[in-house]
């Protein structure tokens, strides 16, 4: 029972009370039957009257669930509590009329309203969402965060992004602040904003320090073949520094060439800035007794190997009497006897690499020389044969490379030609790489074409799984190369090196 109810229930209990009072007076004759019934029926019209007057003052109970003033992220989900209506402990929220919505995915205010009507009288409430972006941008830097350069004239700036959850790119709209810090160093402060006045920053520390070793230039490349007794003068080889300049007075040489004696000569350079960042650098000279030029030699290379087409390259070579080079991968126990069949048949082994995985092999100089170091040793614990000779996978001059580790096959080779290694490239491509099995008729043009007279002649060809194609081309090349003049020796050391421009 409510407060109204019971406020009724008291009036017309007063009332009823009252006009017993107004019969005992009656019958007491202290007052008239007359004015008796009269005061009786005004008390009781009276009382009915304020009874059901109190009860149409009676209001409904109506009300907003939850907040009333609410604050919402952007991009969220919002779901509206509601309101509710009650009246004498009955429920009549469906009866509510809401109008107006909340959008989300775009920042502002946003307003619910709330009626409800019972017994002629109207009710209504509201909801105050406000939708807000309060997240910061996100800035990221392109590179280091901490830069050593040797002078702050050399920075360039590399870069970054800014991207904001509701105002997407905002990479136009960083400001950059340079402040400069002891020693030179500095600071650089990158802020954004968006237009929520979120705020976001990251620094970039440089350290300024000469750190950077000189670079040599030299008129060569780092292997040198030399005909024994001809004409040769040193190269010329320049030394310079990104502070000091020009230091080529600087160098120091160590090590000569006879030039009249067959072998090979390690002269290293050596020089050192004002700093004390020390670079050096080899030139490995090979004094030679050259192949004939006028018998056009071509040297035969297979790549890959051992496989089971090896054994079929190995019958044509060994059918016409042709030693050829094989730059081999790892191989599998069952495949050793391949391997020494190749060296009692007086071919040239080199190291082609333990993997061919790129992304595992040129990940690092360490990774690379791994990779070639590794097989050599099996190699020698195998056979006791000792490897001088190797080549890159994918050629001194791949650029895929780069992916993995910038600078990796300029650093490798630069070790390997200072142990004594020398590498190989090819100047004829039988382009038997190009697919699965290329047709025959494709290697032999490509060779054919490859080919030219007066020079030194190294064809890259492959002997894996599926190069069957080009085990079936050999013999046709072999015949037009005797019928044009041409001879096959595989690689030694009187061999001039073949190589590329390393691009990484």
């Amino acid at each position: 029972m409510t407060v109204i109810q019971i406020v009724q229930v008291a009036i017309i209990v007063a009332a009823v009370i009252l006009v017993s009072v107004f019969i005992i007076l009656c019958k007491k004759k202290e007052m008239s039957v007359y004015i008796s019934v009269l005061s009786s029926l005004i008390a009781l019209s009276l009382a009915f009257t304020a009874a059901f007057t109190i009860e149409f003052l009676e209001k409904p109970f109506f009300r907003v669930k939850g907040k009333t003033n609410m604050v919402v992220p952007v991009f969220s989900e919002f779901t509206d509590p509601g309101a509710e209506a009650i009246f004498r402990n009955k429920n009549y929220s469906d009866k509510i009329i809401y109008t107006g919505s909340v959008n989300t995915n775009v920042l502002g205010e946003y307003k619910i309203n709330y009626e409800f009507s019972m017994r002629g009288q109207n009710y209504s409430a509201q909801r105050n969402v406000l939708v807000v972006d309060d997240i910061a941008p996100n800035l990221e830097l392109i590179g280091n965060t901490e830069l050593i350069i040797s002078s702050f004239d050399f920075y360039t700036e590399s870069g970054f992004t800014a991207n904001d959850n509701y105002d997407g790119d905002l990479t136009d709209s960083v400001i950059i602040n340079k402040e400069k810090l002891l020693d030179d160093n500095y600071k650089i402060t990158y802020t954004v904003s968006d237009s929520s006045r979120n705020s976001v920053s990251v620094n970039r520390n440089i350290i300024v320090k000469d750190i950077i070793k000189p670079q040599f230039t030299s008129s060569v490349g780092q292997v040198v073949g030399i005909v024994v007794n001809g004409e040769f003068t040193m190269p010329a080889v320049t030394a310079s520094d990104d502070l000091d300049g020009d230091i080529t007075s600087l160098i120091k040489i160590e090590g000569s060439v006879d030039s009249t004696k067959i072998g090979s000569y390690s002269v290293k350079y050596t020089v050192s800035d004002k700093a004390g960042n020390t670079n050096e650098m080899y030139i490995q000279f090979n004094v030679y007794e050259p192949d004939n030029v006028n018998v056009n030699p071509i040297y035969l290379t297979f790549d890959d190997g051992p496989s089971p087409v090896t054994n079929t390259v190995l019958d044509i070579l060994k059918e016409n009497n042709i030693k050829a080079t094989f730059f081999i991968t790892d191989y599998a126990p069952d495949e050793l006897p391949i391997i020494k069949r190749m060296i009692s048949d007086g071919h040239t082994i080199g190291i082609h690499g333990f993997s061919h995985d790129y992304s595992v092999i040129y990940k690092s100089e360490e990774a690379f020389l791994n990779n070639v170091n590794s097989l050599a040793e099996k190699l020698k614990n195998d056979t006791g044969y000792i490897a001088t000779i190797m080549r890159f996978p994918g050629g001194s001059s791949n650029s895929i490379s780069k992916r993995y580790c910038k600078g990796v096959v300029t650093a490798a080779a630069h070790t390997l030609l200072n142990n004594g290694w020398r590498y190989f490239d090819w100047n004829v491509d039988s382009g038997d790489a190009d697919g699965t099995a290329m047709p025959s008729y494709y290697i032999i043009n490509r060779v054919k074409q490859g080919l030219k007279k007066g020079r030194t002649n190294v064809v890259l060809m492959h002997d894996f799984d599926n190069k069957i194609t080009t085990a079936q081309s050999l013999q046709e090349i072999i015949n037009y190369a005797k019928n044009h003049g041409y001879t096959f020796n595989s690689i030694n050391e009187k061999t001039n090196v073949v190589k590329h421009t390393i691009a990484n």
